[in-house]
C-alpha cells in the first residue's frame, strides 16, 4: 500500500503513519516539521499547507490513500481537490464534535449535524465542531461516497496524549498530592467516559484502509460511567488510597473547571444535557473491524509514559497538588466540621 499522510508527526497522524510501516506499506508525510518526531521509515516532505503550492511536488505521484487529520477546512479543501486525481481513497479524521444533539445518549452516525462554518471564518476552539463538518463536506463533494472513509473519535488517549485529560488521572492516583493517600474525584451520577486508546483508534484505522472501508464511523470506546472508570484506572495502576468524592455542585461552586484546562478535572462534565457527548455508539466501526482494549492496559501503559516525561513542563489540565489538597481540606472541614488537614 502507498500512503500519503498529511501531517505525520503529531500525536494522531503519526501514529496511523507508524502503523502503517508496521504492515509494510509506503508512507509519506507532508508536514512542517514542528508538531514532533516523524516515524522512522516515512518519506519526509517539508511543506506548509498555508500555501497551497506545497501540494504540487505530488504532481506526478499516486496513492492509494490519503491520510488527513486537519479542522482547517481551506487545508482539506486544497487537498481534496488536488488529490483527486492523484488517489483512490480520502481517509478524513474528523470527530464526535460535528454532531449537534449532545443531550441523548447513544446515538449513532445518523445523528444531525452542526452546520458547516461558514466560508471565511476563522478557526477556532469554539467553532471546532463546524470546521469539521465543512471539511467532512469538502471531502465527500470531491471524492464522493464511494472513496471516502471518514473517522468520528471521541476522546483519544494513551501514550501520547499531551492534552493531560486522560493521564491526569493515572498519574493522580500514582502520586496523590496527599500524605494520607486521598484522591479528590467528582461523586457525579450524570458523567460518562469514552476514551479511545490511540494504539486502537491507529491500528483501525489503517486496516480498514486496507480492507478499503468507505463510509462513515464514530471511533469510541464503550460509554462506562465516570465511577467505574476512575476505579479500573486506580486498580490498575495500584492505588491503595481512598477516594474524596464530591458533589458537582462543590466542584462549580469552588471554581473547578470541566472537562480539561488550568484547575480543572479532566474528563467531568457535571452537565446532564451533555451525556450524549460522551456515550455516541460505535457499533458501526466494531462491525467494521474496531477492537477495544481494556481501559485498564491503557491505563498502565499511560502511566509509564507519564512518568517518563518531564515534570518541570507545565500541565495543560488537572489540578495541582495546591489546588487539589485545598479542595480536599475544605470539603473535610465541610462534612466532619473543625479544622480537618490531610
Amino acid at each position: 500500500m502507498n500512503l500519503l499522510v498529511l501531517g505525520g508527526n503529531g500525536w494522531v497522524g503519526g501514529a496511523i503513519a507508524a502503523k502503517a510501516l508496521t504492515r509494510g506499506a509506503k508512507v509519506t508525510c507532508l508536514a512542517r516539521g514542528v508538531s514532533g518526531e516523524f516515524p522512522n521509515g516515512v518519506e519526509v516532505i517539508i511543506g506548509d499547507r498555508q500555501n497551497p503550492e506545497s501540494l504540487h511536488c505530488f504532481q506526478e505521484r499516486y496513492y492509494d490513500a490519503v491520510v488527513d487529520i486537519s479542522s482547517n477546512p481551506s487545508h482539506v479543501i486544497a487537498a481534496a481537490k488536488f488529490l483527486e486525481p492523484r488517489a483512490g481513497r480520502y481517509v478524513y479524521v474528523s470527530s464526535v464534535s460535528v454532531y449537534r444533539d449532545a443531550s441523548t445518549m447513544g446515538t449513532d452516525e445518523s445523528s444531525e449535524r452542526l452546520s458547516p462554518l461558514p466560508p471565511g471564518s476563522e478557526l477556532s476552539l469554539v467553532n471546532y465542531g463546524e470546521a469539521k463538518v465543512s471539511c467532512e463536506d469538502a471531502v465527500l463533494k470531491v471524492f464522493g461516497e464511494e472513496r471516502t472513509f471518514i473517522i468520528r473519535p471521541g476522546v483519544i488517549g494513551g501514550v501520547g496524549d499531551t492534552t493531560d485529560r486522560t493521564g491526569y488521572w493515572p498519574l493522580r492516583f500514582h502520586r496523590p498530592s496527599s500524605p494520607s493517600e486521598l484522591v479528590l474525584v467528582p461523586k457525579s451520577t450524570i458523567d460518562f467516559v469514552q476514551v479511545i486508546d490511540i494504539v486502537d483508534l491507529a491500528n483501525w484505522i489503517v486496516l480498514a484502509i486496507e480492507r478499503e472501508v468507505v463510509g462513515i464511523y464514530n471511533a469510541t470506546h464503550d460509554p462506562i460511567d465516570i465511577g467505574t472508570y476512575l476505579r479500573t484506572v486506580a486498580e490498575a495502576v495500584d492505588f491503595r488510597g481512598d477516594f474524596v468524592g464530591v458533589s458537582n455542585g462543590f466542584l462549580q461552586e469552588r471554581g473547578v473547571s470541566p472537562w480539561s484546562g488550568p484547575k480543572s478535572l479532566p474528563l467531568w462534565i457535571g452537565q446532564k444535557d451533555s451525556v450524549g457527548a460522551t456515550t455516541r455508539s460505535s457499533e458501526m466501526a466494531k462491525k467494521a473491524g474496531l477492537t477495544l482494549r481494556p481501559i485498564s492496559e491503557t491505563a498502565k501503559d499511560q502511566l509509564l509514559w507519564e512518568l517518563s516525561r518531564d515534570p518541570s513542563v507545565p500541565r495543560r489540565a488537572g489540578l495541582s497538588d495546591v489546588e487539589e489538597l485545598e479542595l480536599i481540606n475544605d470539603y473535610l472541614n465541610l462534612a466532619l466540621g473543625g479544622e480537618n488537614e490531610v
